[in-house]
């Protein structure tokens, strides 16, 4: 059997497909994560896990310097310039 007669015709006519590699497969979905004095880091903020996200609460709510009674918004505005976690844009 030749390889012209191994599949139907209408696939030999069928344009090729320009081959996909993984870079521009998934470059818009890739996050700029880096590591920064072994700190994982998401662009310039660190990455909060979830199992820190407790003590970075208390940091910012209860340091002398930089808490206050501003308000959730502000706190939350706070914590999400230094940090990033999943849902956080």
């Amino acid at each position: 059997m030749s390889k012209e007669n191994k599949y139907p015709r209408e696939i030999y006519k069928l344009p090729a497909k320009k081959p996909v590699n993984a870079k521009s497969q998934f470059g818009p979905t890739v996050k700029p994560y880096t590591l920064k004095d072994e700190v994982l880091m998401h662009a310039e903020k660190q990455v909060l896990r979830k199992s820190g996200m407790d003590a970075v609460l208390k940091m910012c709510h209860d340091n002398p310097v930089t808490s206050g009674h501003f308000g959730s918004d502000k706190n939350y505005q706070k914590i999400a310039s230094r940090f990033y976690w999943k849902g956080n844009q």
